[in-house]
């Protein structure tokens, strides 16, 4: 028998209702689930999630994205640059957008 006891008093929460309290579209919690990026549990082919490793989870985002304001090198928890692209921004200019457009 495993060493790891799990206590299921802590209150487990489907995709959906995930979903709900982040406010983003079910399909996004599945593929960040899918590709590590949120912390799951896999029960059968069911996807549950802990209320509290979800929160520590994005309370530890939180952090990695001020310290990376403030210009703290900081990586996220799959062990990617917390912003693509070298850690600015990446934004398209109209000109860039639509590049058969003329400019006048």
């Amino acid at each position: 028998m495993s060493e790891a006891i799990v206590p299921l008093d802590h209150q487990l929460l489907t995709a959906e209702e995930v979903a709900e309290l982040l406010r983003l579209p079910v399909s996004t919690i599945y593929d960040l689930a899918r590709t590590g990026r949120l912390p799951h549990l896999k029960i059968g082919r069911a996807l549950r999630f802990s209320r509290s490793d979800l929160e520590v989870h994005l309370a530890e985002r939180c952090r990695a994205q001020v310290a990376a304001r403030v210009g703290v090198g900081c990586v996220a928890s799959a062990g990617r640059p917390s912003r693509p692209y070298g850690g600015s921004a990446f934004v398209l200019s109209k000109r860039s957008r639509h590049p058969a457009r003329s400019a006048g």
